[in-house]
């Protein structure tokens, strides 16, 4: 297992249609609404998504979360769909917060890698170079351990005591700006 002795969260932005990692979380409005990405992930796996949407009564409520794995004929692994419900009046303090609840779940399934892709929903609000940079935010908050005097565990293959990162270590950002959403 590699170590991360800063404890920090690498985040990268991407283009919408650059590839994924083997983990995706996707955005969901209010009844099941899927974005450009969601609809084009769930025509390519034969409607995994939507049937398994369906199947646990998912509605794509506000803070909800559908764990899709092994979808049909797609290269991610696994297909986390968010719910944001209708956030019509979305603000940024709402995406901090969503990205924290996003990052409690990937950090509870103890995924290392991970792509966010932030397009919402045609009914949600727009989603602008703020929400991202608070998306950002809310990743690296919900992902600091405070762990300066805690007893550092021996890795079985690491004798030095370095302290263990059993969390995220990557995110990578999808968005339709990237290079603004850095600079955010």
């Amino acid at each position: 297992m590699k170590t991360n002795p800063t404890n920090r969260i690498e985040i990268s932005f991407a283009a919408l249609d650059a590839p994924r990692e083997e983990t995706a979380v996707l955005l969901a409005g209010k009844d099941m609404a899927l974005s450009g990405v969601g609809r084009a992930l769930d025509e390519t796996s034969d409607g995994t998504l939507v049937s398994s949407a369906t199947a646990a009564d998912f509605k794509g409520k506000a803070k909800t979360f559908l764990d899709v794995l092994a979808p049909r004929s797609v290269s991610e692994k696994r297909v986390i769909l968010c719910g944001i419900g209708a956030n019509k009046d979305a603000v940024e303090y709402d995406w901090v917060n969503l990205c924290g609840t996003i990052m409690s779940q990937l950090l509870a399934k103890k995924i290392t890698t991970a792509s966010l892709v932030l397009e919402a929903p045609h009914e949600a609000a727009d989603v602008t170079t703020e929400f991202i940079a608070g998306t950002a935010l809310g990743a690296q908050l919900r992902h600091y351990k405070f762990g300066k005097y805690k007893t550092k565990e021996k890795d079985k293959d690491n004798d030095e005591g370095e302290a263990k990162t059993d969390g995220v270590t990557k995110l990578v950002v999808h968005c339709a700006d990237p290079d603004a959403a850095t600079i955010a």
